[in-house]
């Protein structure tokens, strides 16, 4: 699993991941891919080709792999079914929209991404129940980035405070984990 490059995802004994490939395309072009490796095993195989794809995250709702992909400076959302190899493009995104941080919530069905338009970041979701795109958090004043799910709260980091830190969302409150003069990052 040499070069790898993002945070895998998991699903049993198989690992997915993006990496460059190491044979280039018939232009010569290497591109990021999504890949997968069986611990069982021990054998790594392909699953996309010349996608530009990273983030993979694996919805055990369906055995579909979500990833993100960039072209012509915009970012999408794709799914690849893994029982019938079929591939979707997800979001039509054409403004130059940079996307990142995919994540699947499997108790409300979603897949949470951050979102930059202009600025700030924000966090966005996709009801994968019927296919709606929605704001979940898009405040114009300070960016929200990197949430992380269960089953009955929201982590996610933002910088209202003017330093980033861990804030929470539950169903009867709401509030900051960490408020800390160096700040903290990333909620997953």
């Amino acid at each position: 699993m040499n070069g790898v490059y993002s945070r895998p995802s998991f699903n049993n004994n198989v690992i997915y991941y993006t990496k460059r490939s190491q044979v280039g395309n018939q232009q010569g072009s290497k591109y990021f891919d999504i890949f997968a490796y069986d611990l069982s095993n021990e054998y790594e195989y392909r699953i996309t080709k010349d996608s530009r794809g990273y983030n993979p995250i694996f919805s055990k709702m369906d055995s579909s792999i979500f990833y993100l992909s960039t072209k012509d400076g915009t970012n999408n959302i794709y799914k690849i079914n893994l029982n019938n190899k079929s591939s979707e493009k997800i979001t039509d995104f054409s403004n130059s929209e940079i996307i990142s941080d995919l994540q699947y919530d499997q108790f409300n069905n979603r897949l949470y991404f951050d979102i930059t338009t202009n600025h700030f970041r924000d966090i966005n979701f996709i009801d994968l129940s019927d296919s709606t795109l929605s704001v979940f958090l898009g405040n114009e004043l300070y960016d929200e980035r990197q949430i992380s799910t269960s089953k009955d709260y929201f982590i996610y980091s933002d910088d209202r405070s003017g330093i980033f830190n861990l804030y929470y969302i539950s169903p009867d409150s709401q509030g900051y984990i960490t408020n800390v003069p160096g700040g903290a990052f990333m909620a997953s």
